[in-house]
């Protein structure tokens, strides 16, 4: 019963399969998307708090451009990890795990 009830799970489950491109290709896309997104995030926190520093920037871009590197971090980490549902995100005892 239980190997029945873990198959059909799986078997609802969507898979990324594109014809002419082999699964292992597209692993090492989705993490190469990933790292140049941290890095292109990385260097717009690095650039905006050195411009903040020299007083060159107002606060209210410098919270633009954390609002940017907030949103590139979440991205690479979708594109990485896969988007969770909430049903994926809660706990065994049933409340929703962060």
């Amino acid at each position: 019963m239980a190997v029945t009830a873990m198959r059909s799970r799986n078997a609802n489950k969507r898979k990324l399969t594109l014809p002419g491109i082999e699964p292992v290709n597209m692993y090492r896309a989705r993490r190469w998307t990933a790292q140049t997104l941290f890095l292109l995030a990385s260097s717009v926190l690095r650039g905006s708090i050195g411009l903040y520093e020299r007083h060159q920037i107002h606060p209210i871009v410098l919270r633009m451009a954390l609002l940017t590197v907030r949103i590139l971090e979440r991205t690479a980490r979708i594109v990485l990890f896969g988007y969770r549902s909430i049903d994926g995100r809660k706990c065994s005892d049933g409340r929703h795990g962060q």
